[in-house]
């Protein structure tokens, strides 16, 4: 990409967000620590030094979260940053596809000579067999034995008949009241987990919708506790994200005061105050729904 770092005056990414970030009076620093990404690679943005980056796909999403937290049309200096990638890479690409034909006539040219070798060997291995076929059809088959059956089968002596001993009457055990005293035992248990059941259900409170909510525009991010990135855009007005569990969650904003919790759709308490930058608030579902009680 050093074709479009040489034309970086043209496309006037770098510039655009530096005045913005200049506006807020804000430092590389303080929007490294917001939105994650290295100072580094934000001054290489700025200076459109894009070979400094690690790849296309990471500048473009580098420079759409900037310009959205920067409140800029993300998608126009993304549509600038790509029409000056594709101008230049159309000369990599041909080197590259020059590179590859080269590639794949030697490559042909070692298969052909890979598949004319086996051929030949497959060849001699039906040659071989052919000629062992020859020789087991040249010598005759031994005739097969003959077993004589007899003319009549004698049949056998029928079994001696069983002795019939007689089975001594037995009193039946009283196997009926033991069982219905275990049914009833049964029952008993059933009804007493039945009810317990019941009371659980009653006794236990309604999961609480736990919600953030935007009160004006402002930009926000959420984290898991694994530091994967749930949300990271800017909300408007009556925007938010849902809490789905009670696992721990890191929040970033530029406007704390702009953000509200709402615990089933009921607005419990800002996040902060107006104009307060969060970096890393930690926040748990159980603890929000607490506030509300």
């Amino acid at each position: 990409m050093s074709e479009t770092a040489d034309e970086s005056i043209d496309l006037g990414i770098g510039m655009a967000l530096r005045d913005a970030r200049l506006r807020r009076n804000l430092s590389l620093a303080e929007i490294s620590a917001l939105l994650r990404i290295r100072e580094s690679h934000l001054e290489a943005i700025e200076l459109e030094d894009f070979d400094q980056l690690p790849g296309n796909v990471y500048a473009i999403g580098f420079i759409r979260t900037y310009a959205q937290y920067l409140d800029l049309n993300e998608g126009e200096l993304v549509m600038r940053f790509k029409a000056a990638s594709v101008d230049a890479g159309i000369a990599d690409m041909v080197f590259e596809e020059e590179e590859e034909t080269e590639q794949i006539s030697g490559a042909l040219k070692v298969s052909l000579l890979v598949v004319g070798a086996l051929v030949i060997y497959v060849l001699w291995l039906v040659a071989g067999a052919q000629d062992d076929e020859i020789r087991v059809n040249a010598v005759d088959p031994a005739p097969a034995a003959v077993v004589a059956l007899p003319d009549e089968i004698e049949p056998t002596a029928p079994a001696a008949p069983a002795a019939k001993a007689a089975a001594p009457e037995t009193t039946p055990a009283p196997v009926a009241a033991a069982q219905s005293a275990s049914d009833d035992a049964s029952a008993a248990s059933g009804a007493q987990a039945a009810s317990s059941a019941s009371v659980v259900a009653e006794v236990a409170p309604a999961i609480a919708k736990v919600e953030i909510r935007a009160t004006r525009r402002t930009w926000m991010r959420l984290e898991n506790e694994q530091g994967r990135v749930l949300f990271s855009s800017v909300i408007d007005e009556g925007e938010g994200f849902e809490l789905p569990d009670d696992t721990s969650y890191i929040l970033a904003t530029r406007d704390a005061g702009a953000l509200t919790y709402f615990v089933n759709n009921e607005a419990v308490s800002p996040v902060g105050r107006r104009g307060q930058i969060l970096t890393n608030r930690n926040l748990k579902r159980a603890d929000i729904a607490a506030q509300a009680q």
